[in-house]
């Protein structure tokens, strides 16, 4: 059946006074106001309630109140497992579920902050917004001829109100430029060097790396000294811990590489000189601390100890006088990012 001309104007008036309204919502969202917050977190797995209440503030750019009252609105986080719950106390309560398994450890408390602040400058903006005028009714239309006993019911359902979408967690990679410093203890070699490491971290703060590094240093012999060049390669499985604004990790792997070792005589026209290539390699600890700067970059400082179960060995004058295997230890100095 169709409808009649007045129907059809009824219909044209509701959606155009829908549309209004929506737009009205989407202009108040942008223009909230700043809004006094007093906070309340129960347990949740993987998040430093500390390092929330810093994030926070900078989110909403007020400080939070240390206990509810009239002009403050009322927040609390409580978790179930991995799933935390978040109520904002407003004229009309709002509240979000959140998954935090699908958002690696380092960075759930930043995560969560920026569920709080959206939900805040929504009920910030309900607070501040004048009550609704009440706009005339249309006119009703008169019914239109039909031969139906039973006319088709009128629709009640209010608009629904448009809902931002949760911003996606960081993502759980990490890419480092590094410099680094490895001794080997028997040798006395003090190595300088420099690399890149990859890093992949689970929402259970489980890691696994992988890097490449290169290096050289020098070690004194009976008739000169020897440059030792080193390429490697490294692996590792470890675990990563939040404490505030920082993260502690700990790993173990391994790691295999070429050396290079060159022979530099004193007095270069009575010795003789040379060079060759050995293998070397052997399993190896990893100890460290990241601090997040921001959003996406981290700083990060390890320190690493590990033995060459497969050393190189050099000559000197028909008897080994170098010896690169056994025991090292080494510091690392890296600059990061999340992507």
């Amino acid at each position: 059946m169709r409808a009649s001309a007045p129907a059809r104007l009824v219909l044209l008036a509701l959606l155009a006074a829908t549309s209004s309204a929506r737009a009205q919502a989407t202009a108040d969202a942008t223009t909230s106001p700043h809004a006094r917050v007093a906070l309340t977190v129960g347990p949740c797995p993987g998040v430093d309630e500390s390092e929330v209440r810093r994030i926070l503030p900078i989110e909403l750019d007020t400080p939070l109140v240390a206990a509810p009252d009239v002009s403050a609105l009322a927040v609390s986080v409580q978790c179930d497992g991995s799933r935390a719950l978040v109520r904002v106390a407003a004229t009309r309560p709002l509240e979000r579920n959140l998954d935090l398994a699908t958002t690696p450890a380092i960075a759930r408390a930043r995560f969560l902050s920026l569920a709080i602040a959206e939900l805040v400058s929504v009920a910030a903006t309900q607070r501040a917004a004048p009550p609704p005028s009440s706009a005339p009714s249309p006119p009703t239309a008169p019914p239109p001829p039909s031969t139906s006993t039973t006319p088709p019911p009128a629709s009640t359902a209010a608009p629904t109100p448009p809902t931002e979408a949760p911003r996606d967690p960081p993502p759980p990679w990490l890419v480092e430029a590094l410099v680094h410093e490895r001794a080997s203890l028997a040798a006395g070699l003090v190595a300088w060097g420099g690399g890149a490491r990859l890093v992949h971290v689970a929402s259970s703060g489980v890691e696994w790396a992988v890097d490449a590094r290169g290096e050289s240093g020098a070690v004194g012999v009976s008739l000169g000294s020897v440059d030792v060049t080193t390429g490697s390669l490294g692996a590792s499985l470890g675990l990563r811990r939040s404490a505030g604004p920082l993260v502690l990790r700990g790993a173990a792997g391994a790691r295999f590489g070429l050396s290079r070792l060159a022979g530099d005589p004193s007095n270069a026209s009575a010795t003789r000189s040379g060079s060759f290539l050995a293998a070397w390699g052997g399993p190896c600890l990893d100890l460290g601390v990241d601090a997040v700067l921001g959003s996406r970059l981290v700083l990060g400082l390890a320190g690493e100890a590990g033995a060459d179960v497969v050393p190189a060995h050099g000559l000197v004058n028909g008897a080994r006088d170098v010896d690169l295997g056994g025991a090292w230890v080494g510091a690392r100095l890296s600059l990061g990012v999340l992507f």
